[in-house]
């Protein structure tokens, strides 16, 4: 009897602690998981600390930046924000979050009035009217954003980024010897393609085309598939009479993926849509190659049987409460090299049909497309399945709490609905991409 009362005080006195855990404690022990990127485990410190104390507002801040980042859940996100800033209204950086979740929402309305009252209740954070400055250029208050980044430089007058915006809103308000000043400063303290880019629109303006061309030949060193940049080339070599190499600028721009502004471009002058329009044809050629018909073809067929596979998978897969071993293999489930190829996919049942293989041979097709909006759906879906191999393993292994395996379940289903989306985003843009081809 003595040994039991003895092991149920040891019991006791190792419960003791963790049982009085306060809200505070669970929300350091949150951040310390979010630190080490472990946000299936923060996130669970996080409920604790809101089920101990519900008036805990980090906690409440906590959880919806988790579901941010990691489910990406913005709903919810914005809930918890909301809910932390009316338990703690003086907290100027709960506004500060909850604006850049809105900016990412494209409310920049919202996300300025959030934004307005961060400053408000501490006016001397740059980061706040930098992000103030970003949702009044996405709103086209040009003015009021060169007052924010002005502000800004005042605190961190080595901020590229601040000279970038600023030279960006002056340059909308036509004002480009002003403009290339910033973007001259922003240059000397980073050399980026865009403001290269930038610089470049400005000198145009000036007529000063020889210092253009110079800016977007750099641009593009700095960044080789800058369409933007390709299609302003061709058309300052059009104005400079270089009508050839205008139009070669300008198919180019077009293969990867350029689309103009049409309310800004005919605001300025016909060249540009004008060009626009005659590298068309030149698009034509490349498209009539019979290796580029097959590659199209296949990459449709792969997106199609990648898009009824995860639709069979969507329907069953939210169903388990537990993976069994007796589970059929799932879509992203390792496989073996000699059973992908395309002839072994197209052969197999949809419930057999694996994501890793079909990423594999999608971006063996897409290289012969040479379609930068292909390859950047492709690259995508690929960094979606290589995630869910890995959350698929650990729910395999069985060795987590059931909170944090829910977790995963629950990311591992909004991962593939996020797959079935962009396949379905792949296969319609190759539906048009064979409406147009010869």
């Amino acid at each position: 009897m003595r040994q039991y009362l003895f092991l149920l005080s040891a019991l006791l006195c190792i419960w003791q602690p963790i049982a009085a855990q306060t809200a505070s404690e669970l929300y350091e022990s949150a951040l310390a998981h979010l630190a080490k990127d472990a946000y299936s485990a923060a996130l669970i410190e996080f409920e604790k600390a809101i089920a101990k104390d519900s008036a805990y507002w980090r906690a409440y801040w906590g959880r919806g930046y988790t579901r941010l980042i990691y489910l990406q859940d913005t709903a919810a996100a914005m809930a918890d924000y909301s809910t932390a800033i009316a338990l703690a209204p003086k907290e100027a950086d709960l506004y500060y979050y909850r604006g850049l979740l809105r900016q990412e929402l494209s409310q920049h309305a919202r996300a300025n009035i959030d934004f307005t009252h961060a400053i408000l209740l501490n006016p001397n954070n740059p980061d706040y009217l930098f992000q103030r400055g970003r949702s009044r250029l996405a709103m086209q208050e040009w003015a009021l954003a060169i007052e924010d980044f002005s502000e800004v430089l005042k605190h961190l007058p080595e901020s590229s980024s601040a000279y970038f915006y600023r030279g960006y809103a002056k340059l909308k308000l036509e004002k480009p010897l002003d403009a290339i000043e910033d973007l001259t400063a922003s240059l000397s303290l980073s050399e980026t393609a865009d403001a290269y880019y930038l610089r470049a629109t400005a000198y145009r303006k000036l007529n000063q085309y020889q210092n253009a061309l110079s800016d977007l030949n750099r641009a593009l060193q700095r960044r080789p598939a800058f369409a933007d940049a390709y299609f302003l080339r061709g058309v300052i070599k059009t104005e400079m009479g270089q009508k050839e190499e205008g139009l070669a600028d300008a198919t180019l721009a077009r293969k990867l993926g350029f689309q103009p502004n049409r309310r800004e471009t005919r605001k300025i002058s016909t060249v540009e849509d004008s060009l626009y329009v005659y590298a068309a044809p030149e698009m034509v050629v490349e498209a009539a190659r019979p290796e580029y018909q097959e590659a199209l073809r296949d990459t449709k067929q792969l997106a199609l049987r990648g898009r009824n596979a995860l639709a069979t998978k969507i329907i069953s897969v939210s169903a388990p409460i537990t993976i069994m071993p007796s589970t059929p293999l799932s879509p992203v489930s390792a496989f073996q090299t000699a059973d992908c190829n395309k002839q072994t996919l197209l052969m197999r049942r949809l419930t057999e049909v694996n994501l890793l293989c079909i990423m594999r041979l999608l971006r063996e097709e897409t290289r012969l497309l040479k379609d930068p909006i292909v390859d950047n759906l492709v690259a995508q879906m690929s960094d979606m399945a290589t995630e869910l191999a890995t959350l698929e393993d650990h729910l395999l292994r069985g060795a987590m709490p059931e909170t944090a395996a829910a977790i995963d379940r629950q990311r591992r289903i909004q991962l593939l609905v996020n797959v079935q989306q962009l396949m379905n985003d792949l296969q319609d843009y190759l539906e048009q991409k064979t409406k147009k081809s010869p």
